[in-house]
């Protein structure tokens, strides 16, 4: 994975900025940091929680590593060489998703599902507002009589 495939990934979520942290990239929501990208662009910082962490570094032990700040574990370190595009994509969106307000993390799956790296975007049902149905088209005329 390039940083320019991390950058869309991350970009695709909603109201996410990219903004110097230090030495760092950011990706941040509302401000929330949720990753950073070292200065050589060769790995990123996830933050998430333990147990994505731990699920993060059994599915891709290559890629991942614990990411801790003293003793305490703070994330996971991802080698963008190493990653796969899908892990990235969920592990970005999870970071994304513990660090948005609530009021805007079922949104989430909406973006990843239409995000530009996709061929062709996606299908118009993906596109629709979560949480609510296309209506059914009418048959046989108007409805009213």
């Amino acid at each position: 994975m390039r940083l320019a495939d991390l950058r869309r990934i991350a970009m695709a979520l909603p109201e996410v900025t990219e903004e110097p942290h230090f030495d760092r990239i950011s990706y941040r929501v509302r401000g929330k940091i949720f990753a950073t990208v070292a200065p050589d662009a060769a790995s990123v910082n996830v933050f998430v929680d333990e147990a994505e962490a731990k699920a993060a570094s059994a599915a891709s032990p290559d890629a991942v590593s614990k990411l801790y700040w003293g003793k305490r574990r703070q994330g996971v370190t991802v080698e963008l060489s190493d990653i796969r595009t899908p892990a990235m994509r969920q592990l970005l969106a999870e970071a994304w998703r513990q660090h948005a307000p609530a009021s805007l993390a079922s949104l989430a799956s909406l973006a990843l599902r239409t995000a530009p790296d996709r061929p062709g975007g996606g299908s118009p049902r993906q596109t629709e507002t979560p949480g609510r149905r296309a209506r059914p088209a009418q048959r046989g005329g108007s409805a009213h009589k």
